[in-house]
């Protein structure tokens, strides 16, 4: 699976390359795609430059000669922050190589790439404001899509019929709108963080489903893979 997620990646690349007003949508797909790929990082600086440079009215998709996804490296916060904290127990009884081997391992590329902060954690250094700062900035995100899509939430917990579903046009905040959003994206969560679905199912009073043979679905659209999830409640 992760071969036809790389070659998804690169011919959604080719489609910006060739179109960069991109008239298909296809800058919706692309960071779920990058996820599942295993860069983060890249992923990250898509969707910010989508943000900043990409949002100007100003930009002109025409001119060939302007900067274009031209971001490389930023700084994400990343909730592997936990994961870096707990490795720096294990410090004094692993060579330091090997060490760093495995902290590249826990975590994402996205934090892997910071060398401050990996030295910071080989130093001992309290990373805890920073992973404070982490979750209340996950906390602004989860009332932000709450806000823009009431059903995106539950429906990440239950998904169910959602994934397979061919809405022909959508509005904001409705249920079409969210499908849409859902099938690009729930591979990228269900394969890369179940424990932010399960999070996300605390807050907002619904258990996870169990049980089943979960197969993950990534940009449908795309037919990168068009299998659904059979789960029932356990």
């Amino acid at each position: 699976m992760r071969e036809a997620f790389r070659i998804a990646h690169i011919e959604t690349m080719d489609v910006f390359r060739l179109n960069r007003s991109d008239n298909m949508g296809m800058r919706y797909q692309a960071p779920a795609l990058m996820i599942c790929h295993g860069i983060d990082q890249e992923a990250f600086d898509f969707m910010k430059w989508h943000a900043t440079a990409g949002s100007d009215s100003h930009y002109d998709w025409g001119n060939m000669d302007l900067p274009f996804l031209n971001l490389r490296g930023e700084n994400v916060p990343e909730p592997d922050l936990h994961s870096l904290k707990q490795s720096a127990s294990v410090a004094d009884k692993l060579p330091q190589e090997l060490l760093d081997n495995c902290r590249e391992d826990l975590v994402s590329n996205a934090v892997a790439g910071h060398s401050d902060l990996l030295q910071e954690v080989r130093d001992g250094v309290d990373i805890s404001p920073r992973t404070k700062d982490v979750e209340g900035q996950v906390d602004t995100l989860f009332k932000a899509v709450t806000e823009a899509n009431s059903f995106f939430w539950p429906a990440m917990i239950e998904p169910g019929g959602h994934l397979h579903a061919l809405p022909a046009a959508y509005s904001s905040g409705s249920v079409d709108e969210m499908q849409i959003s859902l099938q690009a994206n729930y591979a990228a969560w269900e394969e890369k963080s179940p424990e932010a679905i399960a999070w996300i199912g605390e807050r907002i009073g619904k258990r996870v489903r169990g049980g089943g043979g979960s197969v993950a679905i990534c940009c449908s659209q795309c037919g990168v893979v068009d299998a659904v999830t059979n789960d029932t409640a356990s």
